[in-house]
């Protein structure tokens, strides 16, 4: 019996694809996470018909391109796993670019304009801790994919 999860060699394809499908999710999902808590804080300031349409849309989006790029529809290659996660990139880059214009215009509770520019200096310290550990943590270890060479 194969299990999906499972160490052996039957599922190093599935490990694989899973690993490709990651990388594109993990390096694109800040901008899924800005989306999400700034839907809520939307949602918190009585808005909750604008973060549904961005939902809808980016949802949308999500779909159609994924469906383009793993199949190869309209001229574009086949791309399998990978098409499928630059789908769901895309798809998180417009939910952010689409959140942020809405904060951006908004004159309610919650907005962006009047804030200034953001000051990163006293986060300094932190970025360099956190960016290196992010880093590492997701550069994958593909050593447990490879064949045991023979000497």
């Amino acid at each position: 019996t194969t299990t999906i999860g499972g160490p052996g060699p039957e599922t190093a394809s599935i490990r694989m694809l899973a690993s490709e499908y990651m990388q594109v999710i993990f390096a694109s999902a800040p901008l899924n996470f800005v989306f999400v808590a700034a839907v809520v804080c939307l949602q918190a300031d009585g808005d909750t018909t604008t973060p549904m349409w961005l939902s809808v849309v980016q949802g949308f989006v999500n779909l159609a391109l994924t469906w383009v790029l793993m199949w190869g529809h309209f001229g574009l290659p086949e791309l399998g796993i990978v098409g499928a996660a630059i789908g769901t990139a895309c798809s998180f880059g417009i939910g952010f670019i689409g959140v942020i214009w809405v904060l951006w215009r908004r004159t309610g509770v919650v907005h962006l304009r009047g804030a200034g520019a953001p000051r990163l200096g006293p986060l300094q310290p932190v970025f360099n801790v956190a960016i290196p550990a992010f880093g590492a943590r997701t550069r994958p270890d593909r050593s447990s994919d490879r064949a045991p060479s023979r000497h």
